[in-house]
């Protein structure tokens, strides 16, 4: 049984079964937590104000319902100094895990997929969306 908190399901249960499941399957193996799922209009402007996301409501597959993209951290969080290195230790297990899923997931560290972590312009270490979906 995954051990996530409340507030991880919460976020969770506003997120496509696809992601659902993945990351369910990922709280098996590793520590982590669900940060957004689903967000609304002021949610979303926020983070784009903010300069957390690059697109402004409704633009974001984080505003449909269910939600076709989430932001999952390790956890314990901590976003300082060499911890950036756990967010590419968990799209290993994320890759994994949905790839044995055949889920087809992008992560925010590699937008166009090609294994090259240096050609990002925008880093979403976070954030992972499905593929092709409608």
């Amino acid at each position: 049984m995954p051990d996530l908190s409340q507030f991880s399901y919460d976020n969770l249960d506003s997120c496509h079964a696809d992601l659902s499941k993945v990351f369910l399957r990922v709280a098996e193996i590793t520590n982590i937590r669900v940060l957004v799922g689903k967000r609304n209009e002021i949610e979303q402007n926020i983070a784009y104000s903010t300069g957390h996301s690059k697109k402004q409501w409704p633009d974001s597959l984080h505003n449909l319902s269910p939600s076709l993209a989430i932001d999952v951290a390790p956890y314990p969080i901590n976003y300082e100094g060499t911890e950036k290195r756990r967010f590419y230790h968990l799209a290993g297990i994320v890759e994994t895990v949905a790839f044995d899923m055949e889920v087809d997931l992008r992560w925010g560290g590699d937008w166009d997929r090609d294994h090259d972590f240096s050609d990002q312009s925008f880093d979403d270490l976070g954030h992972w969306s499905l593929v092709n979906h409608a």
